[in-house]
Order: C-alpha cells, then sequence, then structure tokens
C-alpha cells in the first residue's frame, strides 16, 4: 500500500522548485591551464584551452588569456580557444570585440566557432548583430543556422532585425541534419512569439507538406502559450487525414492551454476517431486546457470505457486536470478503480483527489467497502484538509482496520492536518501503546495536525532514553516543532534530536528533519554543518530539502557558508536541484555574486523553467544593473506564460524589481492582469506600477 501511496504522490506533486552533482570547479588549476595556455607545444595549449572550455562559466577568470590566445599560431588552438568562450558564455562579454574581428576576418575556418561564441555571450554581443546578420545568406547551412540561433540569442524577442534570422530558423527546423533541426528548435524557442506567424503559415499547408507542418507544430509545442497567434492554423491541421499531422497539432493546442479554448470542437472530435493514438492525444490535450475544457467532461467520461488502455488513462488525468467542473464524472472514477490497467486505476485515484471536496462522499462511502477502502482512504489523504468532511468515517473506520489500513488512515488525518483535531485523543492512545507499530505514523500525524494536546507525550519521547524505537523520539521531535512556536521552550529539547536525525538511514526521516529545522529558521543554526555535509546525498530529494533548509536557517548577512555549495549544485545533473540551487543564489541577494557566471549561462539553456529560475535569481542579486535586466527580461517574459501560477506570480514581480528596466516587458504584463489566479494578477498590476511609476520619475527615461 505505501508503494501506492508513492506513486499517488508523485502524480500530485509539483515538480517546481523541488544525486549527485559534478562540482563545478573540479578541475585542473585554472592558473596552470592559464599559463599553458602561453607556453609549451600548440597541442599543450589546445589542452589547455580544452580543459577551460569543460570548466565552463567558472573558468571566467582565464578570459583576459584566452583574448590573448585568440592570436595564436595554431588554427587548433584558435579553435578551442572559440569553443571555451562559448562555454564561458556571458562572462566572456569582453572578448565580443575580438570576436567580431575573427568574422571580418579571411579565416572562415574560424567563423563558425566566433559565431557559437557570440550567441552564447547573449545580450552583450549586440554589437554583433549587424554582423552577424550578413552570414544568413551564408551557403553553408551550418554557419547561416548558427549565426541565426546567435541572433535569436542576442537580440530581445521583439526586435525586428529578428525577422531575418526566424526565416532561416523555421526553413531549418525541417533539415535532414539532426543537430541543425535541434539549433533551430532552440532558436525558436527564443525567439517565441515572434516565430509563431511564420510557423503557423507552415502548419497551415498541411495538405500539400504534411512533413513540414508536422516540423513547424512541434516547434509550436515547445512554445508553448508563445504560440497562440498560431492557433487557427493548428485548428485546421487537426482536421488532417495525415495522423501525425493531427496529433502533433493536438500536442500544439495543449501546449498553448487554456487560451487554446477555441481548439476545443476540434479535439472532441478526435475523441471519436477510428485511432486510438488520435484518441489518446485528444483526451491527454483536453486536460491541457483545465477548466476550459468542462463543456467535454461528458465526452471524457464515456472515453473511461473506451477498449484502448491509453485513451483510459487519458481520459481520467483529463477529468483531473479539468478539476471541480468535472463533478458528473466521479461516478465513473470510482468505478475505474477496478480497472485492469493499473495506470489507469492511479489516473482515475488522481483526478478523483484534484476534483476536490465534490468527490469526498462517494469516497467516504469506500471506506466501508472491503475492497476499496484502501483506494478511498488514499484518495481522501491526497485531497488534503478538503477531505475534512470524512473525519468522522476515518475514526470509525481506524478502531477495525488491520495494521497496513490503519497506517493509510492515520496518514490521511495527519494529511487532512489542523480540521482532523478531533481525531488527535485517538492517535494520542496509539502513541501511547508501547506495543503498537503505528506510533512513528501517529506522531507524524499529529504534528501535521498540530495538536497542543500531544505536547506532553511527544516531549516524554524526546527525553526517553529507554525508547525501543529510534525512529521515535526523532519523529515527535519534528511533530513538535510543527506544533510550538520556532521559539517554544520544547523546541530546544527538539533540537538536537533534529540534527541527530540528518544522519538516519532511513530517507523519510531526513527529509522529515530537514523540514522541521527549516521551520525552526535562524534558531536552529546548530544544523548547518551537518545540512552542509547532507547536500551530497545521493537521493535528490535530500539534497533538495537540505538546500531549502540552509535558506531559512543560515543568516542573511553571511553568504560564505552557501554560495561554493550552492555553485556546485548550480551544475547538478538533475533539473530539480539546479532549479532549488537558483532559488538559493537569488535568497541569498548580492551575497550570490559569484553564482552569476553560471547563472547567466543558464539564460541561454534550451530548458525554459532553468532560464525563468536563473532571470529570478539574477534579478534579486543585481537588480539595478542594465546589462542584467535586458538579459532577463525575455526569460522572464516567457515565465509569465507557463503553467504553474507561482512561477507566473514569481515571474511578474520580478519584473517589478527592474523599474523602469523592465520597460518593454509592460505589454506583457498588461497582459495577465487578466489572469484566472488573483496572486498572478496582483503581481502583474504592482509589476506594472512599479515600472510605469519609476519611468515617469526618472529623468533619465523621460530623455528617452
Amino acid at each position: 500500500m505505501n508503494r501506492i501511496v508513492a506513486k499517488i504522490s508523485l502524480l500530485a506533486a509539483v515538480a517546481i522548485l523541488f544525486a549527485g552533482s559534478l562540482p563545478a570547479g573540479e578541475s585542473a588549476d585554472s592558473g596552470q591551464l592559464v599559463r599553458d595556455l602561453s607556453s609549451g607545444k600548440p597541442g599543450a595549449r589546445a589542452n589547455a584551452a580544452a580543459e577551460l572550455a569543460r570548466m565552463g562559466p567558472s573558468a571566467a577568470v582565464a578570459v583576459p588569456s584566452l583574448v590573448d590566445a585568440l592570436r595564436d599560431e595554431s588554427i587548433a588552438v584558435r579553435l578551442e580557444v572559440l569553443l571555451a568562450l562559448e562555454h564561458i558564455g556571458p562572462a566572456a562579454r569582453s572578448t565580443v570585440p575580438a570576436l567580431i574581428v575573427i568574422l571580418q576576418s579571411k579565416e572562415d575556418r574560424l567563423h563558425l566557432g566566433a559565431v557559437h561564441a557570440l550567441g552564447a555571450i547573449g545580450h552583450d554581443s549586440l554589437d554583433a548583430a549587424g554582423r552577424l546578420s550578413e552570414f544568413l545568406a551564408a551557403t553553408d547551412e551550418r554557419i547561416s543556422v548558427a549565426a541565426a540561433f546567435a541572433l535569436a540569442r542576442i537580440l530581445p524577442g521583439d526586435a525586428e532585425e529578428l525577422k531575418p534570422a526566424i526565416k532561416i530558423l523555421v526553413k531549418a527546423a525541417e533539415s535532414k541534419h539532426r543537430a541543425i533541426r535541434e539549433e533551430a528548435t532552440r532558436g525558436l524557442m527564443l525567439a517565441g512569439p515572434a516565430a509563431a506567424p511564420q510557423l503557423g503559415e507552415l502548419v497551415g499547408h498541411f495538405e500539400e507538406n504534411p512533413n513540414s507542418a508536422v516540423a513547424a507544430a512541434g516547434v509550436l509545442r515547445h512554445l508553448g502559450p508563445a504560440a497562440e497567434s498560431a492557433l487557427p492554423a493548428l485548428i485546421q491541421a487537426l482536421s488532417s487525414r495525415h495522423d501525425l499531422v493531427a496529433s502533433t497539432a493536438a500536442d500544439a493546442v495543449g501546449a498553448i492551454g487554456p487560451k487554446a479554448k477555441a481548439a476545443l470542437p476540434g479535439l472532441m472530435k478526435l475523441l471519436h476517431s477510428d485511432h486510438p493514438l488520435l484518441r489518446t492525444h485528444s483526451a491527454h490535450n483536453l486536460g491541457r486546457l483545465g477548466t476550459e475544457a468542462k463543456s467535454a467532461v461528458g465526452e471524457l467520461t464515456s472515453a473511461l470505457r473506451d477498449k484502448d488502455f491509453n485513451v483510459r488513462r487519458e481520459a481520467a488525468q483529463a477529468l483531473g486536470e479539468i478539476g471541480p467542473p468535472a463533478k458528473p464524472a466521479v461516478t465513473e472514477l470510482v468505478r475505474a478503480l477496478e480497472d485492469s490497467s493499473h495506470p489507469v486505476v492511479l489516473a482515475a485515484a488522481h483526478a478523483l483527489a484534484r476534483i476536490g471536496p465534490e468527490a469526498v462522499p462517494p469516497l467516504t462511502a469506500l471506506i466501508k467497502d472491503k475492497r476499496k477502502a484502501r483506494w478511498g482512504v488514499v484518495i481522501l489523504a491526497e485531497l488534503g484538509e478538503g477531505a475534512a468532511p470524512a473525519v468522522e468515517a476515518l475514526r470509525g473506520a481506524l478502531a477495525t482496520a488491520d495494521e497496513d489500513l490503519a497506517r493509510e488512515i492515520i496518514h490521511a488525518l495527519g494529511q487532512i492536518g489542523p480540521a482532523a483535531t478531533e481525531s488527535a485523543p485517538d492517535l494520542i492512545e496509539i502513541l501511547a501503546d508501547k506495543d503498537s507499530k503505528l506510533r512513528v505514523s501517529a506522531a507524524f500525524a499529529l504534528g501535521n495536525i498540530r495538536s497542543a494536546q500531544a505536547v506532553p507525550i511527544l516531549k516524554e519521547l524526546i527525553l526517553d532514553k529507554d525508547e525501543k524505537d529510534p525512529k521515535l523520539p526523532l519523529v515527535a521531535a519534528g511533530a513538535l516543532v510543527l506544533i510550538e512556536n520556532p521559539e517554544g521552550e520544547h523546541v530546544k529539547i527538539a533540537l538536537p534530536k533534529l540534527v541527530e536525525a540528518l544522519k538516519d538511514k532511513s530517507d523519510s526521516i531526513r527529509r522529515e528533519a530537514a523540514a522541521a529545522l527549516r521551520q525552526i529558521g535562524v534558531a536552529a543554526a546548530p544544523a548547518i554543518p551537518a545540512l552542509v555535509q547532507g547536500l551530497n546525498d545521493p537521493n535528490p530529494a535530500i539534497c533538495i530539502d537540505y538546500l531549502w533548509a540552509l535558506t531559512a536557517i543560515s543568516p542573511a548577512d553571511d553568504s560564505s557558508t552557501l554560495i561554493h555549495e550552492i555553485i556546485t549544485l548550480l551544475s547538478a545533473s538533475q533539473a530539480q536541484v539546479r532549479y532549488t540551487a537558483c532559488y538559493a543564489a537569488g535568497s541569498l541577494g548580492r551575497g550570490a555574486g559569484e553564482a552569476i557566471p553560471i547563472l547567466e549561462a543558464n539564460l541561454q539553456d534550451h530548458d525554459t523553467f532553468l532560464q525563468v529560475a536563473s532571470a529570478w535569481a539574477l534579478v534579486r542579486i543585481s537588480p539595478k544593473k542594465p546589462q542584467v535586466a535586458e538579459e532577463c527580461i525575455d526569460p522572464l517574459i516567457r515565465g509569465l506564460t507557463v503553467s504553474d501560477a507561482r512561477v507566473r506570480a514569481e515571474a511578474a514581480t520580478s519584473l517589478g524589481l527592474l523599474g523602469p528596466l523592465a520597460q518593454r516587458a509592460a505589454s506583457a504584463l498588461a497582459e495577465i492582469r487578466n489572469d484566472p489566479d488573483e496572486s498572478v494578477r496582483s503581481a502583474a498590476a504592482k509589476a506594472l506600477q512599479r515600472i510605469q511609476h519609476a519611468s515617469s520619475n526618472d529623468p533619465q527615461q523621460q530623455r528617452r
């Protein structure tokens, strides 16, 4: 049953801010490499440049020497130097004049490397834009596409000069060379809304050239909400006789999100296709429209009986994405809990939880059904506070449940939280029973319920040296922290146990300890060494939780404790770790200046969310620098269009922090003032006020 809970939780988790990593500076000594650049044989000089390239942004100290090495007599050395400058990225901005000279030279073997380096440097290569534009007409596809990609990285998304580059990238999106297609796709993603009209035209010719339509729709899918202007063409393509065209267009429509509600009729028609693949894509993308797809609830409910399990699974997931308006599907979703396909069962369970309180009555009834009782309890747990009406039924079932079901019921009560206060006496009774195997679960739940009644027994457990279960005092300490104010007297008793728990063998215990320490805040400073050590934990979830705790505990005026660990984690192999490291760097503010080179390099990454997270951090580290503002505006504008409301709100807030420097983001902020989420609307309004008010009072802005 615990595996079921884990899978349900995995489906429900928001992967926005939640392993080993490769340390950014794990290389030969940079000073020695700099010396090797100017001495020894050409092979040694080339190897030194290659090693600096491997170091990436952390090799920024070598930039002056690399500039000198651009005049090396060996073409092989100069090629490696250009590669190093590309990998260093924005921190190599001082090399732009030298790179422009290379573009103007007759040594065409160096042109491609110089183009790549200028693109990686980003907005600071603006002086090279004119020369790069000349390369768009190159007969060599590699260099024309590289120049177009570089311009997409350098120019603002609304720049008129970007249009010729977009034409090159659109054409290259169907190149026979995979590397060129990928580079074109990345460039079009960076160009954003400016690329959508031309891509829409290609999609519109789906009957004459289906392959081009598929390639264009694939890029529009990557653009997400920024592809809205191509929606009419995508809607037409849904009716294509070519299955791949129709399915790719459906995916692009779904990526646009709720603003693509005009595509509902076309998607619903696909739901009745003879081809299971098209029905699957239809159901999946109806769900991505969220509540705007409420008129499709009846059709999706019927699809829960489709003969293809993929269609049934996607239909269940879509109903969950639609949420409360999918209430009419509850009966069929409960029936789907008996589906022969386990993925369908999981999707149905998740959907019932997403529908919310409307699903509580039938789920409560399931508790009395021996075959489905566990499912009912697990889904109620996922509903959390919304399952409060089921507390009485859960308490009743707890009295007669077997050990496994009782553990799930206790977990559900804990997830419901303070609304399950009436269950505290039952849980305290379990906690007091030294023969019960459910005491750890009960302690967890009492902490989440914030039960003041449990404080005396939790305190006893923390101090009980004879307790046989070593986990129980640790869990009790965490529960006590959740119940009491961080300055409470009992929290001081709990702190040593929590520090000890950071080295426990159990992942769940270590994570709970980190969460409790984060709750305590700066008063938990004694835990800092153990938390720092835990950043090397092989479990990325542990690393993330420890980093979150450290950001809450570390003194605001002392960045030295964390900055080097954060820089290491910014290069971690797991995306979620990198996202959290960006947040941690931003939370340190100006004290995280050493992280700027890597964060700037992230702005050129193909991962849109990493771009947004890095821009968020940069704005908080250097909010008043025009150079930082220009680099961050486009990623933050893209952040205004992502599906998660919290990210949209943070992107808007960050643009507001830039003040008048973010003037060109005003129109994008104005568009989301009608966002369905109140926090986004509020953040957009405040950001616009800061941008416009600051601009009207800034003499420099007025002169412009």
